[in-house]
């Protein structure tokens, strides 16, 4: 039996939103549970240092400064998956790790995807190489990525199959008026601006038309944030601000999810909310960027950072959804196709 440690690192851990991380590190927690093996978690998060029991899983938050000193509880492991960005704290927690078998799952592209800094960027590929003996990427995209940053990345990388796990649905009443929902950050990365554009557009054609807006919290840019909320002064009865949500049930209950990122950095390489949206029925519209379109159809996509494209597909979704359905039934086919191709990853 091995002692298997998953970790992971979430700004945001208790806001239900940010939980495509989360899903995979329980699904591969249960996995090795079921093999048999020892399993615990660790979640490198913004503010937050405490220990607790989760079926059975034990699983420990610690903070970035706090990271540091959890070395020697790190290496009772004898070896660690670590799943999420391709950045500074898979880095220590590799190194954290000394000789004990090191896996990284690349859930985006994470610093190897910015632009600029090459130098910095092989660097770090070079780092990365040396702490870990396996790399996974869910996208041909990541691969050609992290091969483009250094060759030496051939013998320890595999594609795999990404971790979509079918949500828990229920019949969901659709909401009675039109409803476009945005879950995530209050950011201009995530296309928050976008989103308000796709609503003032419309809203004048689409009377009826409402915005929720199922946010976290975490914002990065006041000047957005202030926009937001004048968003919702001005329409107090169309447009709601919400928090914690149920994730299901508020994109069960909506006629279209928007996600416009406009790039992959921080957000799951197969956005699990996309393929969520689809199993709930519900239609969506995301960017068509980096990984994406390897496993979501093109009719539920646009350039990113287009508000135009955004706005004409939205209209097109809200006033004419006869074909819907089946587009989203030959989408999940599509995933399922392509997830086909590729091994399974305990």
């Amino acid at each position: 039996m091995s002692r298997i440690l998953l970790a992971s690192a979430q700004e945001d851990f208790e806001f239900p939103l940010a939980e495509a991380a989360r899903k995979q590190l329980f699904e591969t927690a249960r996995c090795h549970r079921a093999d048999g093996h020892d399993v615990r978690i660790l979640i490198v998060t913004g503010n937050l240092n405490r220990e607790f029991v989760e079926e059975g899983i034990p699983i420990r938050l610690t903070t970035k400064r706090n990271l540091m000193r959890l070395g020697p509880w790190c290496r009772l492991s004898d070896g660690v998956h670590y799943f999420g960005t391709v950045g500074w704290i898979a880095l220590i927690v590799a190194l954290l790790m000394r000789s004990r078998t090191r896996t990284l799952t690349a859930t985006d592209g994470g610093l190897f995807s910015t632009g600029g800094r090459v130098g910095l960027r092989r660097w770090l590929a070079r780092r990365f190489h040396r702490c870990y003996q396996q790399f996974h990427t869910y996208t041909e995209y990541q691969r050609e990525l992290l091969l483009a940053l250094s060759p030496c990345f051939k013998t320890k990388l595999k594609t795999v199959r990404p971790i979509l796990m079918e949500p828990p649905v229920t019949p969901t009443e659709k909401a009675k008026q039109p409803t476009i929902l945005y879950m995530g950050h209050l950011s201009k990365f995530k296309g928050v601006d976008i989103v308000m554009k796709v609503f003032r557009a419309l809203a004048h054609e689409l009377p009826n038309l409402n915005l929720t807006l199922a946010c976290n919290g975490l914002t990065y840019d006041d000047n957005l944030e202030h926009s937001v909320h004048h968003l919702v002064d001005e329409y107090p009865t169309r447009v709601t601000l919400k928090g914690k949500v149920d994730v299901f049930a508020e994109i069960g209950r909506s006629h279209l999810l928007i996600y416009p990122i406009r790039a992959h950095s921080g957000t799951f390489a197969v956005p699990l909310s996309l393929y969520e949206s689809l199993c709930c029925g519900t239609p969506f519209l995301s960017s068509r960027l980096e990984g994406v379109a390897e496993y979501f159809d093109d009719y539920f996509l646009c350039p990113p950072g287009n508000a135009d494209q955004f706005i004409e597909k939205a209209r097109r979704f809200l006033a004419s959804p006869g074909e819907i359905p089946m587009r989203i039934e030959q989408n999940l086919s599509r995933i399922k196709r392509a997830c086909a191709q590729y091994e399974h990853v305990c």
